[in-house]
């Protein structure tokens, strides 16, 4: 992965996995004649699938970031080139500590940190 991604403005270690989606927030209604008429709400509302694999420190700031009502999410945006501020909330979180890593000096073990990350 070429870019940097931020979190309420910190610089986030590098994920192995970063999915990108994009949808579109719209509304539909039936009219008397029987056509849908679609009301596009919002248009590209990002949904990442992200995953790390990280020590216990970089474990405990990703837990502390899911655990945060909202962040900011600073990434690459592909229509304007640049770096773009995204309010997004972790959903699905999961981690699987990784067997006997705790014998890695310096560290408390090294973990696999998976979640999706949902623009709203």
């Amino acid at each position: 992965m070429s870019h940097v991604i931020k979190f309420d403005s910190e610089t986030i270690i590098t994920p192995v996995q970063w999915d990108e989606s994009y949808s579109v927030v719209e509304t539909e209604m039936q009219t008397e004649a029987g056509t849908t008429i679609a009301n596009v709400v919002r248009r590209n509302v990002l949904s990442v699938a992200a995953q790390w694999q990280v020590s216990s420190f970089w474990y405990e700031k990703l837990m502390a970031y899911a655990g945060k009502g909202t962040v900011v999410l600073n990434c690459y945006d592909p229509v304007t080139g640049q770096a773009k501020n995204h309010n997004v909330r972790f959903r699905d979180v999961s981690a699987s500590f990784q067997r006997f890593s705790e014998r890695n000096p310096g560290t408390e073990g090294y973990w696999v940190f998976s979640c999706n990350i949902k623009e709203y």
